[in-house]
């Protein structure tokens, strides 16, 4: 479940940005925060036929001065088999967002990056519980590295 990820400069007021993208996106959550500085996040859904899943999208928007928004935009989870294949399903999601912004504002890239899986998890069965001590060993561990005993 690799994601999509894109940050974007946007030549319109916070609040302009952060009520269209929450208008079009934020069928999750929307939330403002603005203590010195004009901050918001948006999580939106949408379900992909594709990989017959919904993909989820983080929207975070930080206001940079009076005439200009930075927002950060993730696309996540939404993996499908065992090998969770998303079809380029996060690319799509998240590029949609950056059009919809170039539609209404103008806007500019600074970054884009996909595959964002920083860890792959091991599956379970590449790990055993040790007989003696019960702590969780590697599968292929003969002998506990805490206790030193042998593990079969």
């Amino acid at each position: 479940m690799p994601g999509h990820y894109i940050k974007c400069v946007v030549e319109a007021p916070f609040n302009s940005v952060f009520e269209a993208l929450e208008r079009e996106f934020g069928n999750i959550y929307a939330k403002e925060f603005s203590d010195n500085e004009e901050i918001g996040v948006i999580l939106g859904e949408r379900y992909f036929l594709r990989v017959n899943s919904n993909v989820a999208i983080t929207l975070l928007l930080k206001s940079m001065n009076n005439e200009e928004t930075e927002v950060e935009i993730i696309s996540s989870a939404g993996g499908t088999g065992m090998i969770e294949m998303t079809w380029n399903a996060h690319k799509a999601f998240a590029s949609e967002v950056r059009e919809r912004l170039t539609l209404r504002f103008k806007s500019r890239i600074e970054s884009e990056e996909s595959n964002l899986r920083k860890y792959v998890q091991a599956p379970a069965s590449s790990f055993k519980k040790c007989p003696n001590c019960r702590r969780v060993i590697p599968a292929s561990s003969l002998i506990c590295p805490f206790c030193k005993s042998k593990t079969s």
